[in-house]
């Protein structure tokens, strides 16, 4: 969009919409914002969801938070800090420390859905990792 093709105002009041609409999903003010991102994605959906017609593009969108300084998170990187140690399951035989996931579901040719439980055991002192040769089904 340029200025000279829609004017002034038509442009002033989109990067109103989208500044603030960006402010508010930083804020989380609403529970469906409390999980989402913050990018021109988000906000490309979330005006697609108020019912808003000619919504700029996504790329167009960008390019306004970027000239704005609205890219990257504001609060920065949170470390975990000094005073509390980063909590992790201290193991010091084989077999201490076991791990699985729960795969699935996976859809396969002919059948209908399948969940998979891989198990992992890591070696404490080797750091190799062991997978089974079979996997067992849900």
């Amino acid at each position: 969009m340029h200025r000279d093709e829609f004017g002034e105002k038509f442009l002033d009041d989109w990067l109103n919409k989208i500044l603030s609409l960006r402010e508010e999903l930083e804020a989380h003010k609403t529970r469906r914002s409390a999980f989402s991102g913050i990018g021109a994605e988000v906000i490309h959906w979330e005006l697609e969801q108020r019912k808003i017609r000619d919504i700029p593009s996504i790329p167009t969108i960008a390019r306004i938070l970027f000239r704005y300084g609205k890219t990257g998170n504001k609060q920065g990187h949170k470390g975990n800090g000094k005073k509390q140690p980063y909590p992790y399951f201290k193991a010091e035989n084989m077999g201490e420390l076991h791990q699985t996931d729960l795969v699935g579901p996976r859809y396969l040719r002919g059948t209908g859905f399948i969940h998979f439980i891989r198990w992992m055991l890591q070696g404490v002192l080797s750091g190799r990792v062991r997978l089974p040769t079979s996997s067992r089904f849900l």
